[in-house]
């Protein structure tokens, strides 16, 4: 039997075209979803880690560092026995956001973020949400503080834009910011 497209009629082959980019596009989305969820592990599990190695540099030297990054005449987590080398993000290679609080450069506590691509991270349910700290507030030399609730997208650093806590269905303001503070100790 020899099939030739001039046994279709144009209305089936129509449906089978139409099928087949649904099909694409289904598949498509939910690569790009994995993807998505793959960077915001990646993003999670890197603010864990440099939480961890503040806290072993608190355990040190009685305060947290002032950069987070190496900095010319800044005391910094990178470059410590700590972490030799502080992540940036996975997408954008830009750097986490983080300012560290207290005095001069007697830093007491620290805000750590980075902002998510996927609004329903089960993440965002456990950061922080911390607002920004006056710039008073700040060790000298610090970055600016951010809001734990910011909205920004993902890859981009946490900043001061306040959005809605998640769970919500407002997609458009709804906090993409994922901030850790200090354990308590």
């Amino acid at each position: 039997m020899n099939l030739s497209f001039k046994n279709f009629k144009f209305f089936e082959v129509a449906v089978i075209a139409v099928l087949a980019a649904a099909l694409a596009l289904v598949i498509t989305s939910n690569l790009r979803d994995s993807q998505a969820k793959d960077r915001d592990a990646i993003r999670i599990s890197d603010i864990g880690q440099i939480r961890l190695a503040l806290g072993e540099f608190f355990d040190e030297k009685g305060t947290y560092p002032v950069c987070l990054y190496k900095k010319e005449g800044c005391t910094s987590l990178e470059g410590s026995e700590h972490m030799s080398m502080v992540p940036h993000d996975p997408s954008t290679n830009l750097p986490y956001a983080y300012a560290s609080i207290g005095t001069g450069t007697d830093c007491r506590t620290f805000h750590l973020g980075t902002s998510l691509e996927r609004t329903g991270s089960q993440a965002l349910l456990t950061g922080a949400d911390a607002p920004p700290e006056p710039d008073t507030a700040l060790c000298a030399g610090s970055e600016h503080d951010f809001s734990g609730l910011s909205y920004a997208p993902g890859g981009e650093p946490c900043n001061a834009d306040a959005g809605i806590a998640q769970p919500t269905e407002d997609h458009e303001n709804g906090e993409t910011c994922f901030d850790l503070k200090p354990r308590r100790r």
